[in-house]
């Protein structure tokens, strides 16, 4: 059968790497495709048991992001106003970066900036919000902590 396909696809021997790596990959992705369908198959299920709520928040819960942190920062932040978000370098990067990210769509209509010298306010997860340059006045300390690690919201001080 090779021999025969090689010939239709323009090799003459199946000894030609590019036949060969062609049918390795086809192979591979034979065996692959089931197993990435049942794999489907069992999320679809088990998601089906999830409340609203659950699903609402299961990529947040993935990085070990407790989705309640923005709410009670959002009940602390104004709308529209600018914050900016700190995170400990001591935690996963995957976790840094979710926590960046979620917290950014969570918290509309407030308004991520990426300087905190723009910010009005500092959302910050691992440490007390201390920036160089930057005075936080007010820093509370959420009731959620994600990981165990603590979430702190407080005001930029701006200079007069």
């Amino acid at each position: 059968m090779t021999r025969s396909l090689g010939i239709r696809l323009g090799h003459s021997s199946p000894r030609n790497p590019a036949f060969i790596v062609l049918v390795v990959s086809v192979g591979a992705a034979l065996f692959i495709t089931p197993l990435l369908a049942l794999s489907a198959v069992e999320n679809i299920g088990s998601h089906k048991s999830l409340t609203a709520r659950e699903k609402a928040s299961w990529g947040a819960n993935l990085a070990g992001i407790d989705p309640e942190a923005f709410t009670e920062a959002a009940q602390i932040i104004p709308p529209r106003a600018r914050y900016y978000i700190a995170v400990t370098p001591s935690l996963p990067s995957f976790a840094r970066m979710s926590f960046a990210a979620w917290g950014s769509g969570t918290l509309l209509p407030r308004i991520a900036v990426d300087d905190p010298a723009q910010a009005v306010w500092i959302i910050s997860w691992g440490r007390l919000p201390r920036l160089s340059g930057i005075r936080v006045e007010r820093a509370r300390r959420l009731e959620t902590a994600p990981r165990g690690v603590p979430v702190f919201v407080g005001r930029i001080q701006k200079d007069p």
